[in-house]
């Protein structure tokens, strides 16, 4: 039995991890909800637990207030969605709603764009690798109706962005498909997610200078303060069980993962 293992089973019998020193925000992040076989799937039942939990712990706010680390009481969690997928839609959608929590959703702009039609196929299945369906259109504006709900960009087609060499392939990629969200589903996108968590200084400056916000993975082992970078906010996987997730939040759970990250290596 591993640290991270022993540390789960630990603070789920005696809640250590909630009891000491808790105050840094935390973003989390989900892909399929309910949809067996999908990337990082949770079970509609296990994300009905974390989003009860949640609500009882912590102060659930919109991505864009997150960093806000001067107010008073339970400390601010933020929930997003990546890749923009059906199962958001058919089950996490009515669980958030019924608790009046926000999430942002991070939709690739092929999912709307009609001249991608005959690409989008190939797009989940190489780039998003997942067996689920995306959300369609009329979906998508559904939800970018709703005030609880906020769109962000993830790119047009999912690629890795260090990995374009050409700056009007990669300019494309992360200004054009918030150009096509904004159009299609006559929203305002702000916030930006690095497909892959995978970022490079050139990504990075086309992103500082086109949105506000911008998250990425590392979640785990970094500490979300006030000198955090607006476009490299770390988010942590809720992908595992309820008590892997109530144990992750915390800042000692994160202080745990980078123990055990340290003593790995």
């Amino acid at each position: 039995m591993d640290l991270q293992t022993i540390a789960t089973n630990c603070n789920n019998k005696l809640g250590f991890a909630q009891r000491l020193h808790d105050s840094c925000p935390t973003v989390i992040m989900y892909h399929s909800v309910g949809f067996d076989g999908g990337y990082d799937n949770v079970s509609v039942a296990n994300f009905r637990k974390q989003i009860t939990w949640l609500h009882d712990q912590y102060n659930v706010v919109e991505l864009s207030d997150v960093l806000d680390v001067s107010s008073e009481g339970p400390k601010n969690v933020a929930i997003t969605f990546d890749d923009g997928l059906a199962s958001f839609y058919k089950n996490a959608r009515p669980v958030l709603q019924e608790y009046s929590l926000p999430a942002t959703v991070f939709v690739c702009s092929a999912a709307v764009e009609e001249c991608m039609s005959d690409r989008l196929e190939t797009i989940v299945d190489e780039r998003i690798q997942t067996p689920e369906q995306l959300m369609s259109t009329e979906e998508l504006r559904e939800i970018a109706t709703d005030p609880l709900f906020t769109i962000g960009a993830h790119t047009k087609t999912h690629p890795k962005l260090p990995e374009i060499d050409s700056k009007s392939a990669l300019t494309d990629e992360v200004i054009g498909s918030k150009e096509v969200l904004e159009s299609s589903l006559d929203t305002t996108v702000d916030r930006f997610a690095y497909p892959c968590n995978e970022w490079d200084t050139r990504s990075q400056d086309i992103v500082r200078e086109t949105y506000e916000h911008a998250v990425f993975g590392g979640g785990l082992t970094s500490l979300i303060t006030a000198e955090t970078c607006t476009h490299r906010i770390p988010r942590i996987s809720a992908g595992g069980s309820v008590e892997q997730l109530q144990l992750h939040v915390t800042d000692a759970g994160k202080q745990l993962a980078r123990l055990y990250k340290s003593l790995a290596q």
